[in-house]
């Protein structure tokens, strides 16, 4: 578990089917993590035979402005890893989380989106993952309509 504080359960969706991204995991990945994709540039051509799924490298850790989803197993360094991007899951909070608020993610968890400052670049540093369905206290449970 490199950081991240995901559902102990794994990835436990409650509504609708969740698209999906499949990756190779760079560290460990634990279910239910919020995860973010990392690699090295022009490793994809002009056209789909160029492509390969070990393209795609996934992180757990994500925070701020990296994230792409929510690992679906638990996976060892090296291996295939599918990743959620949108349905509503059980999520962990890493915060405060409020019902009908726009949620990111912050220190491997998630949180409300606040007025949180702008960085030296002139963007927000925490972008929104979905809306919280139901509310929770800092290490506990909610819902969580993932949709970045």
């Amino acid at each position: 578990m490199a950081g991240e504080i995901g559902n102990p359960l794994g990835y436990v969706p409650v509504f609708g089917e969740p698209n999906t991204i499949t990756g190779y995991a760079i560290a460990i990945v634990s279910g239910g993590a919020p995860v973010y994709a990392s690699g090295a540039a022009g490793n994809v051509g002009s056209q789909t035979e160029s492509y390969a799924t070990t393209d795609i490298n996934f992180l757990t850790a994500a925070s701020g402005a990296l994230f792409n989803g929510v690992a679906m197993e638990t996976t060892a360094s090296g291996a295939p890893v599918t990743v959620a991007t949108r349905g509503v899951i059980v999520a962990k909070a890493a915060g405060t989380v409020t019902a009908g608020t726009a949620v990111a993610v912050d220190a491997g968890g998630f949180v409300n989106l606040g007025s949180e400052a702008v960085s030296t670049l002139g963007y927000y540093t925490f972008k929104k993952v979905g809306r919280a369905l139901s509310s929770a206290g800092s290490d506990s449970f909610f819902l969580l309509d993932l949709n970045p």
